[in-house]
């Protein structure tokens, strides 16, 4: 409840302010984490058209956030366009699921589980 109620707004703003996010950006961000709570919307009368699968913000007709999101939408880069002030230049780099996404529920792959020791590529970072 302490986010709900506002107590750490400041020190978020501070962070995205010294981050140079401008204040449009701030607002947005703060539109839909705090203004609109802590889960996602979905706006019917926007047409969903796109695939959902690796785009970016940046992508034209892009539909995801924040109206909504689907699995290959990639968050962390539509975070970083914006507190970047809608520049994006190359985002985190992870771009893609190392197994793709199912065409029907549950649509994810199994976690991935602790290979031996020593293994290189030890997806679960042990």
């Amino acid at each position: 409840m302490d986010d709900a109620a506002g107590r750490f707004a400041a020190d978020i703003v501070a962070t995205l302010t010294a981050l140079g996010t401008n204040s449009t950006n701030i607002g947005i961000l703060a539109s839909v984490a705090v203004t609109k709570g802590d889960y996602l919307r979905l706006n019917l009368n926007t047409t969903n058209t796109s695939v959902g699968a690796g785009e970016k913000v940046t992508t034209p007709g892009y539909t995801g956030f924040p109206n909504g999101r689907r699995p290959g939408d990639d968050t962390i880069d539509t975070l970083l366009y914006f507190i970047s002030n809608q520049t994006l230049l190359s985002g985190d780099n992870v771009n893609s699921n190392d197994v793709p996404l199912g065409g029907s529920f549950p649509f994810f792959a199994p976690p991935q589980q602790p290979r031996a020791t020593g293994v290189i590529d030890d997806n679960t970072r042990n």
